[in-house]
């Protein structure tokens, strides 16, 4: 069950969602099923908390914005991340893969190093670290996708 802060987190998602899009009207236009604007309305309204946006549409307005914000809320709300794929693979993008990957992996090291020095590990080192570690699984995920489109070929 969602708690009360998960929820309001939802509301967040779909106004700046609806935001992306361009407002709640042109939202419709994404929206292969729902029709009244007001709907994009009531789902950001925290007020009404009995009303949600559907996953159809949330995914809809992530894909039309081309920000997936609901893609990384709900990947967040479920213990993961959200890590995107890249959309194409062509000739020598295998070699750039790897090199990002390997340099993102030495970007999590050095963090780690520079903030162990002095034998402590604070709050602001440690978001920094998890940020460079979010960015090499991010070019490790690419790295996959180069491989699996490499043996293709």
């Amino acid at each position: 069950m969602l708690n009360h802060e998960e929820k309001l987190k939802i509301k967040a998602q779909t106004k700046l969602s609806i935001r992306d899009c361009g407002g709640q009207e042109v939202a419709v236009e994404a929206s292969s099923r729902l029709s009244r604007h007001q709907s994009f309305s009531e789902f950001a309204d925290v007020s009404r908390m009995d009303k949600f946006i559907c996953v159809d549409a949330a995914i809809e307005l992530d894909r039309f914005s081309g920000n997936p914000r609901f893609a990384k809320l709900f990947a967040k709300m479920n213990g993961g991340m959200f890590v995107p794929l890249p959309a194409g693979v062509s000739s020598g993008c295998l070699e750039r893969a790897a090199g990002k990957s390997a340099s993102e992996f030495g970007d999590v090291m050095v963090a780690i190093g520079q903030s162990l020095k002095d034998g402590k590990l604070d709050n602001i080192e440690a978001k920094a670290i998890v940020k460079e570690i979010h960015e090499a699984v991010v070019a490790l995920a690419s790295l996959a996708e180069n491989v699996k489109s490499e043996a293709k070929k």
